[in-house]
């Protein structure tokens, strides 16, 4: 005795609709029903299903059954070659890791909103509109800008090895990114900088790890990345220096470290039971793994989150990279040694000045550092009252 489809349980009743997705029409065509419309795809069953495939991308979509031109490449296959070339970048070092993950998730989402088989070729303004629409859901003008820029590299891509025809020119009003002016004023009022009272609360409360994490990023101006890779050999804690390149930029950074980072990172080196190789991570998980940065929710960013908000200080604008923002901001304000402050950061400078520099004395380095120090532990300490001389003397 067969069991009755009504009376079959949900999940079998769903995998069994699942299995061929057109209805036979009493007319002997196959069809389905799409945006209440009822679309044939002929006679023979093997035909019909491998034309619904075809073109269900772009019914779903609302949009017009496309021609029948096997030649012309689909978005898929263009996301795949993309990824493919971008993935190589990512071997020989040209392309962090971290972006390629975007890349990977920005050709998902182009491909959930426009489909995987549409020809590439088939898009037009309208397509690109419905995109940039779908793309801006739930997020800020600065997220949709990184949106529409990997997006337009893929299309971008695809134009200049001639894997598809001419296509840049269609998104120019429908895939543009948001004005400058909309984003700046999408920020708001908020200043990126801690007040000094701040860090020395955040230094007080935090654990020996965060500690060392807290003074890396105002003492030495580093992100949440490059100290998730920080490793010992990259420390000379006799001397009190730090040798690191950069990851995002690959610039090689000298940095002179405080009394109070050394004694910091040295503690957290002390907790440590057994044998440890040079080459190990500075920081490591209670778990005993490598801290990962490049990960959605940064581990770093998000325990710094849990100290802040604990001590009081709700303001979503100080985050843990907040740091980076302000050693840069107090050490240019202190010294006026711009160029300085951005070898200790490790921004790339691109002018002719910069081709030319080879380096920057250790002297100036330290300027930046003292100064910065100077300003956390003692800018807004109130000044003692200057001594008066007794009357008549």
């Amino acid at each position: 005795m067969t069991q009755d489809d009504s009376t079959r349980p949900k999940r079998q009743r769903k995998a069994k609709q699942e299995r061929f997705p057109l209805t036979l029409h009493p007319g002997g065509q196959w069809c389905k029903k799409v945006l209440g419309k009822i679309e044939y795809f002929g006679r023979d069953q093997d035909k019909a299903l491998a034309e619904w495939l075809r073109v269900k991308d772009d019914l779903l979509a609302g949009r017009a059954r496309r021609p029948n031109e096997p030649d012309k490449m689909s978005l898929a296959d263009l996301c795949n070659l993309f990824l493919k070339s971008k993935a190589g970048a990512v071997e020989t070092g040209y392309l962090r890791q971290r972006s390629w993950n975007d890349y990977k998730a920005e050709c998902e989402r182009m491909l959930r909103i426009l489909g995987r088989n549409v020809a590439v070729d088939h898009l037009n303004e309208s397509d690109f509109g419905t995109l940039r629409k779908s793309l801006a859901k739930g997020v800020n003008f600065k997220t949709l800008e990184g949106r529409i820029v990997r997006c337009r590299a893929v299309f971008r891509f695809g134009e200049r090895r001639r894997l598809v025809a001419p296509v840049l020119h269609k998104m120019e009003d429908e895939l543009r990114k948001p004005p400058k002016a909309a984003i700046d004023r999408e920020k708001g009022d908020a200043i990126k900088v801690f007040e000094a009272s701040e860090i020395r609360l955040l230094l007080a409360n935090a654990n020996p790890q965060m500690k060392s994490m807290i003074f890396l990023g105002i003492n030495c101006g580093m992100g949440n990345e490059d100290i998730a890779q920080l490793t010992v050999d990259n420390l000379d804690l006799e001397r009190g220096w730090l040798n690191k390149r950069r990851a995002k930029t690959g610039k090689s950074r000298r940095i002179p470290l405080w009394k109070e980072t050394v004694d910091a990172i040295q503690a957290v080196l002390d907790s440590r039971n057994g044998e440890k190789s040079k080459a190990e991570r500075l920081f490591m998980t209670k778990f005993g793994a490598t801290f990962n940065a490049n990960t959605k929710a940064n581990p770093i960013s998000s325990e710094f989150r849990k100290l802040r908000l604990s001590l009081g200080i709700d303001s979503s604008a100080k985050t843990f990279y907040t740091l980076r923002h302000s050693f840069k901001t107090i050490g240019e304000n202190a010294t006026g040694n711009n160029v300085g402050v951005d070898a200790l950061m490790g921004h790339i400078d691109a002018s002719v000045s910069g081709i030319y520099r080879q380096f920057i004395t250790d002297e100036r380095l330290l300027e930046i550092t003292n100064a910065v120090r100077t300003w956390l532990f003692e800018s807004d300490k109130p000044k003692a009252e200057p001594k008066r001389k007794p009357r008549g003397k």
